[in-house]
């Protein structure tokens, strides 16, 4: 059963979700609300959806980690000009060299 369409309703600084109508159309009437629309992602997150998507065509995963301050701070002597991608890909291949 599809779901039925909804509607927004502000109270100046409130947003209440209503889904049925004739619920939304009185409060309408009454004057004290007036219909919104909830707000769009802004143009950054269009492009990092766009940037994500292209990334994993390419085949790349996305990698997060918390680490301990003196782990990071060790990473970030090793980076030494490099992208946090290009040293895990170099410590990778110097553990394969030594497998």
């Amino acid at each position: 059963m599809p779901r039925p369409k909804t509607h927004f309703l502000a109270p100046r600084t409130q947003l209440r979700e209503i889904l049925d109508e004739d619920t939304a159309r009185r409060m309408l009437q009454s004057g004290s609300w007036v219909a919104a629309r909830p707000p769009s992602p802004n143009q950054n997150a269009r492009y990092q959806r766009v940037y994500n998507a292209n990334r994993r065509a390419q085949g790349m995963r996305k990698l997060q980690a918390w680490v301990p301050q003196e782990v990071y701070d060790r990473l970030q002597r090793l980076k030494a000009g490099r992208t946090l991608a290009q040293l895990i890909a170099d410590l990778v291949e110097e553990r394969k060299d030594c497998e």
